[in-house]
């Protein structure tokens, strides 16, 4: 009987930032080369409530107060493993954030009612952190046991819990596309994206369900207690880290 081999995606990530690795930075400095190994339908998918391990003193909990200053807070913390000449990618992320907060106040109904339980305690805009972790300048391999196999380099990636979502910005200078064609292609473990420069500097929406697939559009129906990521020190941590 022949084995069946484990097969992983590697995405190593925030490179251009050195040891600020587009997670939080000060949960992550000296980290040489911070990365995240994938299995699917075996690794959670990364949130941005996901629990690394990260604390937060009281006083600095204190400067952001609601939802929006904290995704703001994250937005600027990714932003910061980013060339800053990086128009393009600052730009797919600043209309990924604003896709965001305006999934939650576009359902706001229907994921209010399926928080009627909670008394009050939690509202839609509280599921703003269930969307997925943005990871910048991402080069992806695939591992299997012993052997690894380079897919690609891409401008961002998304961890669902099942596939990667790898998004390419085409169509700026110097900016090849130089994702390798092959198994991942075509196995559903990899989901790419290519979206044009004009694309990005229009006004139609980035983020439909012809593009990207149901968990990323509606990461809202995906959990069923929203979380925040900005957790008080003395806090145990519940999973653990990817780096």
């Amino acid at each position: 009987m022949a084995k069946n081999l484990t097969v992983s995606l590697v995405v190593s990530y925030g490179g251009k930032g050195g040891p600020r690795s587009g997670h939080i930075r000060e949960g992550r400095r000296g980290v040489a080369n911070p990365h995240f190994t994938f299995q699917e339908n075996e690794t959670p998918p990364l949130r941005l409530n996901s629990d690394l391990g990260l604390r937060f003193p009281p006083e600095f909990l204190a400067t952001v107060p609601t939802n929006g200053e904290k995704l703001t807070y994250l937005r600027q913390e990714i932003a910061g493993a980013l060339d800053q000449f990086s128009t393009y990618q600052h730009k797919f992320l600043d209309r990924y954030f604003t896709f965001i907060a305006e999934s939650c106040d576009t359902t706001a109904e229907t994921l209010d009612t399926s928080l009627s339980w909670s008394g009050g305690l939690f509202s839609a805009n509280d599921f703003v952190f269930s969307a997925l972790w943005p990871l910048p300048d991402c080069i992806v391999s695939r591992s299997a046991e012993a052997e690894s196999e380079p897919v690609g380099n891409f401008d961002f990636a998304f961890w669902t819990g099942h596939q990667l979502i790898a998004v390419t910005l085409a169509g700026t200078p110097n900016h090849p596309d130089n994702t390798k064609d092959g198994q991942m292609m075509t196995s559903g473990f990899l989901h790419r994206v290519t979206i044009s420069y004009a694309d990005l500097n229009g006004t139609n929406d980035l983020f439909t369900e012809q593009q990207f697939p149901p968990e990323f559009v509606q990461f809202g129906r995906f959990e069923n207690v929203p979380s925040s990521p900005f957790r008080p020190d003395g806090l145990s941590s519940t999973l653990e880290g990817g780096i």
